[in-house]
Formats: structure tokens, sequence, C-alpha cells
């Protein structure tokens, strides 16, 4: 897998735009494969996308070779620019961190101008690796029946429950009912805050 994500679960890719990135052996960091956008047309972009869950850190592997400050590779996250790479820039690491309990998209844009060519007129990208947030993973509670009850012990602690996520310092979960101290929770519809 050139973008080294196989042993994460999590990551799921996706390609679009003018045209698809493609994995390759010929430009990468580690000597190994890579992908690279595909070929566009003035004017046009192909981007590459994945989401994660929660907290954590995202760190990338990336390289242009393009027309200086008019084409180049942008990254987002949640649609909100973290860089833009441009001009003949060599292999470089990235990392970001990224907080909250919701799902946050990844999205790395290859955009062309609407005229002009220099260099590859490419960008490429390796090892994606990301790093959940351990304080801050959320587990998943099954309870089999409405007599089961799972007692978590003292000390803040983040557990989904449905949809919600539910920060607690004490929990109880029993069947359908959430007997918790709440300190916040994300979802919809509504979480008991004592039981």
């Amino acid at each position: 897998e050139a973008l080294d994500t196989e042993e994460n679960d999590e990551i799921k890719w996706l390609s679009g735009g003018g045209s698809l990135w493609f994995a390759q052996t010929n430009i990468t960091f580690d000597a190994f494969d890579a992908v690279q956008s595909g070929k566009l047309a003035d004017g046009k972009e192909t981007w590459l996308e994945t989401t994660v869950k929660g907290a954590g850190t995202i760190k990338y592997k990336r390289k242009v070779s393009c027309e200086n400050r008019f084409d180049g590779l942008i990254f987002y996250i949640d649609d909100v620019q973290k860089e833009r790479v441009t001009g003949e820039t060599d292999w470089a690491e990235k990392s970001f961190v990224i907080s909250g309990f919701s799902e946050h998209t990844l999205k790395w844009v290859y955009r062309k101008s609407a005229s002009g060519v220099a260099g590859s007129d490419a960008a490429w990208l390796d090892m994606v690796e990301w790093i959940p947030d351990v304080a801050t993973k959320v587990r998943t509670l099954t309870v089999e029946s409405e007599f089961d009850e799972i007692n978590i012990g003292v000390g803040e602690h983040k557990y989904a429950w449905g949809d919600h996520v539910i920060v607690s310092s004490a929990l109880t979960i029993s069947n359908e009912t959430v007997y918790a101290t709440c300190i916040g929770w994300s979802g919809t519809g509504s979480v008991p805050s004592t039981g």
C-alpha cells in the first residue's frame, strides 16, 4: 500500500477531481512506493481524502514539482487549509495535531492554475501516519442484557455509547441507561448528567 496505512483499518482512501492519484515506485520517500497526483488540464485539481476519528496527530511526507506560486499541493483538515506547497520542494515531513472527539476529514489537493507548466507538474505523498491520542481514544462498550452492568472506576474517561462520546469522572452502564457524572459529550440526544 503506497501510503503505508495498511495496518490501520480506520484509514480508507478516496480520490477524485480532474484525475486520480495513483501508486508508483519511481519517486518515493521510503524507497518503495508513494502516490502521485494524476495528470491535469489547466485550471483543474485532483484530490486524495480520508477520515479519522477523535483526537490525534497526522504525519506525512510530501514533495511537489510544479509552477512556482501558481500550482501547488494544499492540505486541509475539515476544510481548513493547513499548508500550501508550491514550486520545486523536495521531500519533507509535516505533522499536525487534531483535537476533538468527532470524525475529521483530511484532504490533499493538487491544483493547477489556468495556464503554465513547470517541473514535473505533480505532487507526491508517502508514509501517512495517524497516531490517535491515547488519552482521548474512544472505547466502545457493549451490554448484553438489561441486567448487565459495567462499572468504570474513578478518573476521567471517554467512551462511545451509541452516537455519543461521553466524558465522565465515573460511569455505570446498565442496558440502555447511562449513569454518569458527565463532564461533556458529543452526538445527538441527551445523556443523564447524574445517576
